[in-house]
């Protein structure tokens, strides 16, 4: 059972309360349910890194953007000042 008062040294006790709770309840699921999880953790810091070098290489593979490239293409001109709901004279 979880004591009531848990001492953690620099933590709050409601957050050691809460750590403990979940702890308690992980250390109660089932074998394949705790090697399930410890995978799904390794897997998505594994999954992120995979992300982050495939993004990676593409802007290091691409040339730089054209800043004025998006409004060129669609036929308008960048928004330079003033209000933007009222076309300049």
């Amino acid at each position: 059972m979880i004591d009531s008062r848990p001492e953690i040294p620099d933590v709050p006790d409601i957050s050691a309360e809460w750590y403990m709770r979940i702890v308690d309840a992980a250390t109660r699921l089932p074998h394949a349910a705790q090697v399930a999880a410890v995978f799904a953790t390794d897997a998505v810091i594994v999954c992120y890194l995979a992300a982050f070098l495939v993004i990676w290489w593409n802007a290091r593979t691409r040339p730089a953007a054209d800043p004025l490239g998006a409004h060129a293409a669609a036929g308008r001109r960048p928004h330079q000042g003033g209000r933007p709901d009222r076309p300049r004279a």
